[in-house]
């Protein structure tokens, strides 16, 4: 079993945070870590066990920055790891932030390019990647809202269809600010994305996109609430990305605002 960490350090490693984690199959003595911080970057272990403590570390990939999410796939003999980091960096000459990584083995690290400034100013809170668990050519990254992924740019999602060499953005009725994208095994078209709206879904590998946000689920998250003080039916307020919900009747709620709600009275 290969187990992949990512771990965010801040204060030169006065804190750490986990990030992410994958399994890979039929390599029992093998795992991968990735840290940030004095000591940050990829870690492998070819003996001892990780799951008790015993594991011996190398560090492979020395990295500095604050945030990174891991994708695996394995297809055949070969495995694929994807890295996803919150790195500054240039794309015709412009500063971006957002860089992609692949390796097949954990120790050498290939940039894939295209991907540079996929998540624009928000690499810190924007960043999963997921790999089709069938082919390594379909990779998903996800950023800032925008169109512009694989010209410099950002997109809510990116999907690549050619291992990385170019991407396109895949946000048909998303939500903005993405933060997890899963792949379904045994379909791969079929893709789940979570962001500050809540679940989505695309039966189609992307083209287009879901709300599962339904009557069954809810995922509004309030960051304050103001109740009159007369009337039982009448609260407004303010959430994480999606406005200020007003309740103007018994279990009626309207929209009163957009983008990210605050304080309400």
């Amino acid at each position: 079993m290969y187990l992949i960490d990512f771990w965010a350090a801040r204060a030169a490693g006065a804190f750490m945070s986990f990030m992410a984690s994958r399994l890979r199959p039929y390599s029992p003595a093998c795992s991968i870590d990735a840290a940030t911080a004095g000591d940050g970057g990829v870690w492998k272990s070819t003996s001892g066990n990780p799951w008790n403590g015993t594991a011996g570390w190398t560090q492979e990939f020395i990295d500095q920055s604050n945030n990174g999410k891991f994708a695996a796939n394995r297809v055949g003999a070969t495995t694929t790891f994807l890295l996803t980091l919150n790195q500054a960096t240039t794309c015709n000459t412009q500063p971006v932030s957002g860089i992609l990584l692949k390796s097949t083995d954990g120790a050498a690290w290939t940039e894939l390019t295209a991907a540079r400034g996929f998540c624009a100013g928000q690499c810190f809170y924007n960043l999963p990647v997921g790999i089709d668990p069938v082919t390594a050519n379909n990779i998903y990254i996800g950023g800032q809202a925008g169109n512009l992924v694989g010209a410099c740019g950002s997109s809510i999602i990116g999907k690549s269809s050619d291992g990385g060499t170019t991407f396109a953005a895949s946000q048909n009725f998303l939500h903005a600010d993405s933060h997890a994208i899963a792949i379904l095994n045994s379909t791969p078209s079929i893709l789940y994305a979570g962001n500050d709206g809540g679940i989505f879904k695309s039966a189609d590998g992307g083209a287009n996109w879901a709300s599962l946000n339904t009557a069954g689920f809810s995922a509004t998250q309030f960051e304050s609430m103001a109740v009159h003080p007369t009337d039982a039916f009448f609260s407004i307020g303010g959430t994480q990305d999606n406005g200020s919900p007003m309740m103007t009747g018994a279990s009626a709620w309207i929209r009163a605002d957009f983008g990210d709600g605050g304080f309400a009275a």
